[in-house]
């Protein structure tokens, strides 16, 4: 979004469905009393949004690439693991316990690529991301939305998120944190992530070490 709000605004790893509802509807005074700007409250209500969809952005695009690693890894490694199977079955005087254990190292990285469904996984990320760019860039197209234009575009991101999985609360977390940084807000505004914390992010979700909010400054 461009201009910076006169409220801005961050999102906490609670934020959820209604939080950006935190700026829209609020009211700006003037100095001679308590008139409502009506302008005012759907501006601070789309830069919430942006925030929101911008932080979502960055977290599927961090979930794909993750889930992509997986996939790459377990091909290369059921790939030499045949491979060397075979060399060894084919060499004379080979180790047939060899060839077996290799095998059945190449079933076991196969069978979990499919259970667990790497790559599969990863489109389905791919597939949020998109979702949520082309919801950016009718954000950036019309930066300052009327009230009614605002609900359509929350109400097609809530359209978005009810397609995602369980969400990672702790890498929401850091997606926030990198936002917030992104926008030029000062890093004291971020909320503490522990490095054991950071690293166990894409496995499985953990509770925030940080129990704040990540405020940004007004």
């Amino acid at each position: 979004m461009t201009g910076e709000p006169k409220e801005p605004f961050s999102e906490t790893y609670a934020f959820k469905a209604g939080a950006y509802e935190t700026g829209y509807g609020r009211q700006e005074h003037s100095g001679s009393g308590a008139d409502t700007n009506e302008t005012a409250a759907p501006e601070i209500g789309a830069y919430a949004l942006d925030f929101a969809v911008a932080k979502s952005i960055r977290y599927h695009a961090k979930m794909r690439r993750f889930f992509d690693r997986l996939h790459q890894i377990s091909v290369a490694i059921s790939a030499l693991t045949a491979s060397a199977a075979v060399a060894t079955l084919t060499v004379a005087g080979g180790d047939r316990r060899l060839a077996l254990w290799l095998s059945a190292a190449v079933a076991c990285v196969t069978t979990l690529d499919l259970v667990i469904g790497f790559s599969e996984r990863a489109r389905t990320y791919d597939g949020l991301l998109r979702r949520f760019s082309d919801l950016r860039v009718r954000l950036v197209r019309n930066p300052a939305p009327s009230r009614a234009e605002l609900r359509i575009l929350m109400a097609d991101r809530l359209e978005i998120e009810k397609d995602e999985p369980t969400e990672r609360t702790v890498l929401n977390l850091i997606c926030n944190n990198e936002e917030l940084v992104a926008r030029g807000f000062p890093r004291e505004n971020e909320a503490r992530v522990s490095w054991w914390r950071r690293q166990c992010a894409y496995l499985i979700d953990l509770p925030p070490s940080d129990p704040r909010p990540a405020i940004a400054p007004e």
